[in-house]
């Protein structure tokens, strides 16, 4: 049996009216991987969250990261 940690990484993203603080767009990018490293991760959200934005508002787009191959 192979055991190995996976973690869970989010980015929200919440766009509102400055005038009225009128919500405009609401967006969340969910993550699983079996890196912790920021480095890798939030650069993987943030491309998530904006490919094709918009997109659907209250959407969750969710990814999975690869590991890193080790040496």
């Amino acid at each position: 049996m192979r055991q190995y940690t996976v973690y869970k990484s989010e980015l929200n993203l919440d766009i509102v009216r400055r005038a009225d603080s009128a919500p405009l767009f609401n967006g969340k990018a969910a993550a699983r991987s079996q890196t912790d490293e920021l480095g890798t991760l939030v650069p993987n959200l943030i491309e998530a969250m904006f490919t094709n934005f918009p997109g659907t508002n209250g959407e969750t787009v969710k990814i999975t990261v690869p590991a890193k191959k080790k040496a």
